[in-house]
């Protein structure tokens, strides 16, 4: 297979962004890298902390702001969702 041109490169990438599409290779040292580098830590929910914010936000958040209220279990070593 012959190497394309530059131009010819350059072409393929500016057609992607449009069709919403990017290309897998140029991202996987990030997305699967040679070692794990977890950003994560261990945290723990307890379900008795919890669970009266669950009850809570079903009281406070309407079903026509909401049609589910779900509150997300965040890690915060992950950043902000």
């Amino acid at each position: 297979m012959a190497q394309p041109s530059k131009e010819e490169l350059e072409a393929f990438n500016a057609a992607l962004p449009p069709k919403h599409l990017e290309p897998l290779w140029t991202k996987m040292s990030q997305l699967v890298p040679p070692f794990p580098n977890p950003k994560a830590s261990v945290t723990a929910w307890k379900y008795s902390e919890c669970e009266p914010l669950l009850l809570k936000s079903g009281e406070i958040v309407g079903a026509e702001e909401a049609e589910r209220r779900v509150l997300m279990l965040v890690n915060k070593d992950m950043g902000e969702f």
